[in-house]
């Protein structure tokens, strides 16, 4: 499915992409792919990338195995993906990168990232998901995150 869901989304979007960006997939951790057998935001990327002639750069790393974002309060999103992700070797200064990824939620991994790729040197650092998760209307307690019904 993230094959096909890709090359469709790179078809509609490939004119919104500006020549000679880089771009990157939000790393799955190594434990996480293997698992699931494929990174979707990767997948993605690659048809992105194929469609538009921009290079595919694979230079973030997931470096925790950090537990799933959902299900998690955003706070605790932000706290969980907290230095998650390192730059691979090489020159990313001055550079423009477009991370791409399969849902925002609450952006905490693309903000991370970013911040990431900016600390290393990036010029410039813009994102595009596939989807937007709504939020729910929930009973949730804003502080725990936890179901006040439940408590």
């Amino acid at each position: 499915m993230a094959h096909g869901l890709g090359r469709l989304w790179a078809k509609l979007i490939t004119s919104s992409i500006p020549k000679g960006v880089f771009l990157v997939p939000v790393p799955m951790h190594p434990t996480k792919r293997r698992e699931r057998g494929f990174d979707q935001a990767v997948v993605m990327a690659k048809a992105i990338a194929e469609a538009t002639g921009n290079p595919l750069s694979n230079i973030l790393e997931r470096t925790q195995d950090t537990p799933p974002q959902s299900g998690l309060h955003p706070r605790q999103r932000i706290e969980n993906v907290k230095g998650a992700f390192k730059v691979k070797s090489g020159n990313i200064t001055g550079k423009k990168y477009i991370l791409v990824d399969d849902i925002y939620t609450t952006g905490a991994s693309l903000n991370e990232c970013a911040r990431t790729l900016k600390a290393a040197g990036a010029a410039e650092v813009c994102a595009i998901t596939l989807a937007i998760a709504l939020k729910k209307p929930s009973s949730e307690d804003p502080e725990t995150g936890h179901n006040k019904g439940n408590l």
